[in-house]
């Protein structure tokens, strides 16, 4: 199947919290599944509609502090992982300091190709 994106991801770990602009009240925890420069894959319990804006902090495992940032929900889809329902959620970014993402995805390849090489890259 052709790769539909236009950018690469990169594959990463993480937390990230979610809450919907229209329902400040709600707060949805997800697991990052992976990374781009314009948006992120995640996996929830709870499921979010397209086209829902919402607010995000993302906590990597490779990065030393949360990164808050804006999204748009672009898709919603109930898969099976490890035995359970889940949701497969698909965001992209609103408003973010590139910055911190380009900083986060250069470290991510950089762990990436040590590892490859049998080294380690704090």
């Amino acid at each position: 199947m052709p790769e539909l994106r236009k950018y690469t991801r990169l594959n990463a770990e993480g937390t990230v919290i979610l809450r919907p602009k229209n329902d400040t009240s709600r707060s949805i925890k997800a697991d990052l599944v992976d990374i781009s420069f314009y948006g992120m894959g995640v996996y929830t319990q709870e499921k979010l509609e397209a086209d829902t804006d919402v607010k995000l902090e993302l906590i990597a495992k490779l990065y030393n502090e949360p990164i808050i940032m804006e999204g748009r929900i672009k898709y919603a889809k109930e898969i099976k992982r490890q035995d359970k329902n889940v949701f497969r959620i698909g965001i992209e970014f609103i408003s973010t300091e590139k910055k911190d993402i380009q900083y986060l995805m250069a470290h991510i390849q950089a762990n990436k190709y040590a590892k490859l090489r049998g080294r380690k890259v704090s």
